[in-house]
C-alpha cells in the first residue's frame, strides 16, 4: 500500500507549480504534468489555489517602486524573502513571508476586492484577465485575479485562458478551469450546483474530484455526487435570468412561487395544497410576480388577492 502524501509535501509541490504557472504559459507537456498531478490527491487543487493566491501577494511590495522608503512607516518591516526562496520553503513558509514582508507593508497591488447585485438586479462584472462574471439576483463575490469566492447567490462565469487556472470556491466546493463557461448557484437549503455551457471544468468536494464537460451539470451534496447531461433548451432556460427572465418547464406552483422570491420583495401565496403542487410552464419576467399570478390565476381558475406586497391565489369558498 503506497504511502499517503505528507500535507507539506503537497504544499511543497503546490509552491513550485504556482511558480511556475507565475513565469508564463505552461508547455503541453507541462500542462499535462500539472493534470496529472492535480489527479492524484484531492488536497492538491485547493493547495495550487492557495499558494497562487499567496504567490501573487509576493509582488506587492515590488509593485511600490524603486523610490519606496519603508523608512516612512513607523515601525520598519522585516526582509521580505526573494522568489527562489518562497518557492523552495513551501506553503507554510510563503504565508509567513508574505505576512512579514508584505502584510507589515500593508499595501497589495492584487487586494481581493468584493461585487455583489441587488434583489432583482443582474450585474456584469469583467475582469482584467479578460474574464467576466454575470451576477444573478441578490448574489456576491470576492475576486483576487483569477480566484473567485462566491459568497451567495448564483453566478456565470466566462473565463478567458490564462497564464494560471481559474478557481471559483463556494462552500466546501471549488471549481477550476483554463478556459470554460460555467454557472455556480449557492442557494441557502439547496445544494451547490455547477452547470457548463462550454468547455470542461474540475469540480472538487469533499475531497472528490468529478469532471464536467459542456451541457453537463452536478449538484453537491452528503451523497455522492453525480453527474448529469443537459439538453441545449434546458440549459437556455436556467440562463433566461440573464435576461431579466424565469422560464419554467414542469416546475410546480410552490417552485415558481420560490423562485420569484429570490428577484422580488413582492410575496406569491398560495394557500390552497393541491393549487402548489400544479405545474407551470412558461416565460416570465422575473421581476413581476404579479403578472404570473395573474395568468395563472386565469388558467387555473383561482382568486387572486393583492394586499401591499403580498400576492395570494386561493380556491374559490364552496
Amino acid at each position: 500500500m503506497a504511502e499517503r502524501e505528507t500535507s507539506r509535501a503537497v504544499d511543497d509541490a503546490a509552491a513550485a507549480w504556482a511558480g511556475r504557472l507565475d513565469r508564463g504559459p505552461l508547455s503541453t507537456a507541462e500542462d499535462a504534468a500539472l493534470e496529472a498531478w492535480l489527479s492524484g490527491d484531492p488536497r492538491r487543487l485547493g493547495a495550487l489555489a492557495r499558494a497562487q493566491a499567496l504567490y501573487d501577494g509576493s509582488d506587492a511590495a515590488r509593485a511600490l517602486g524603486p523610490e519606496f522608503d519603508p523608512a516612512a512607516f513607523q515601525s520598519k518591516p522585516p526582509a521580505r524573502p526573494s522568489r527562489r526562496n518562497l518557492i523552495g520553503w513551501g506553503g507554510g513558509a510563503i504565508a509567513a513571508g508574505l505576512v512579514a514582508g508584505v502584510g507589515a507593508l500593508g499595501v497589495s497591488t492584487y487586494a481581493s476586492r468584493a461585487y455583489a447585485s441587488q434583489r432583482g438586479e443582474v450585474r456584469l462584472i469583467p475582469l482584467d484577465d479578460g474574464s467576466a462574471i454575470t451576477l444573478n439576483t441578490d448574489s456576491k463575490v470576492r475576486v483576487r485575479r483569477r480566484t473567485v469566492e462566491l459568497l451567495r447567490g448564483e453566478a456565470l462565469f466566462e473565463v478567458a485562458k490564462g497564464e494560471q487556472p481559474f478557481v471559483v470556491s463556494a462552500d466546501a466546493l471549488s471549481v477550476m478551469a483554463t478556459t470554460a463557461a460555467f454557472v455556480v448557484k449557492a442557494i441557502a437549503g439547496a445544494p451547490v450546483s455547477v452547470v457548463v455551457r462550454e468547455g470542461q471544468v474540475s469540480v472538487t468536494d469533499r475531497g472528490q474530484r468529478t469532471q464536467v464537460a459542456a451541457n453537463q451539470q452536478i449538484a453537491l451534496s452528503t451523497q455522492r455526487p453525480q453527474v448529469e447531461a443537459v439538453a441545449p433548451a434546458a440549459l437556455s432556460r436556467q440562463l433566461a435570468w440573464r435576461e431579466g427572465k424565469i422560464a419554467f418547464e414542469g416546475e410546480t406552483m410552490a417552485q415558481a412561487a420560490r423562485e420569484f422570491a429570490r428577484y422580488s420583495d413582492t410575496r406569491l401565496v398560495i394557500d390552497d395544497p393541491a393549487l402548489a403542487q400544479e405545474p407551470v410552464s412558461g416565460l416570465f419576467a422575473a421581476n413581476d410576480p404579479v403578472s404570473f399570478a395573474r395568468s395563472a390565476s386565469q388558467a387555473f381558475g383561482v382568486r387572486l388577492e393583492i394586499e401591499g406586497r403580498t400576492v395570494r391565489l386561493s380556491r374559490p369558498s364552496a
